[in-house]
């Protein structure tokens, strides 16, 4: 007999979703944030033309070291956390375009990528371990319970 044949029981479909682990997924990316912070912070370090003071101002800002300057922080929603952000000094990104101001044509100033080879290299590994915690409760939502 076929699930849907005559005298079969009804089948009822479960519209009920497990909880997916909500605290395994929070701890997860606060483990790794980090993690991608100290490794950006590693790749800062190899720049080491530049400031040789711990700060510079400049007009009426403070600009920092680039490597000390990099920051971590997760944002939540409804208990989950939704995204992470890497702050630093903004002249990171100009270290990393390879832009600069005074420099002439002839003599352009190299790229030193430090930032997106970091989270080229880290990204995978969350979102392995981000699936695999989901993976469970999507099995456990596809479950069929038969009445």
């Amino acid at each position: 007999m076929g699930l849907f044949s005559k005298g079969s029981p009804p089948v009822a479909i479960s519209n009920t979703i497990d909880k997916v682990d909500i605290a395994a997924q929070n701890n997860l990316v606060k483990k790794w944030a980090p993690k991608v912070r100290r490794n950006l912070r590693t790749n800062a370090r190899k720049f080491v033309n530049g400031k040789t003071e711990s700060f510079v101002v400049k007009g009426n800002r403070t600009e920092g070291k680039l490597a000390k300057s990099i920051t971590a922080r997760t944002g939540m929603e409804q208990g989950v956390i939704e995204f992470v952000s890497f702050q630093f000094e903004r002249h990171g990104v100009f270290v990393h375009k390879g832009v600069s101001k005074g420099h002439k044509l002839d003599n352009p100033r190299q790229k030193g990528e430090w930032f997106n080879p970091s989270l080229d290299k880290h990204l995978p590994e969350l979102a392995d371990k981000l699936a695999e915690i989901n993976a469970n409760a999507a099995l456990n939502a596809a479950k069929i319970k038969i009445a």
